[in-house]
């Protein structure tokens, strides 16, 4: 399928952030706080409003209000982001 976004210059979106085989990678507290932080580093970059979040093991949404412009990198820099948590380790 296919997802089609409307792109408007300071809209407010919700939005869902899976993990790669919905790991729990947000289980653990030192995940979540790296990938806030991360966020927070690409907002004094990509400025834009964190209106909510709710964080989950495998996932997490969010409503973020865009500013006037520069919104998609905004999206786009943040899902990037989600990569530098660290994966578990997988046991055989």
């Amino acid at each position: 399928m296919r997802y089609r976004r409307v792109k408007i210059a300071g809209a407010t979106y919700f939005f869902t952030l899976v993990t790669e085989h919905r790991r729990p990678l947000f289980g653990e507290p030192s995940a979540v706080t790296l990938f806030l932080g991360a966020v927070d580093t690409i907002r004094s970059r990509h400025p834009f409003n964190v209106d909510a979040y709710v964080v989950l093991p495998d996932h997490l949404h969010a409503v973020w209000t865009l500013p006037e412009g520069d919104a998609i990198k905004a999206i786009a820099s943040v899902s990037a982001a989600a990569s530098i948590i660290p994966k578990p380790s997988r046991s055989h």
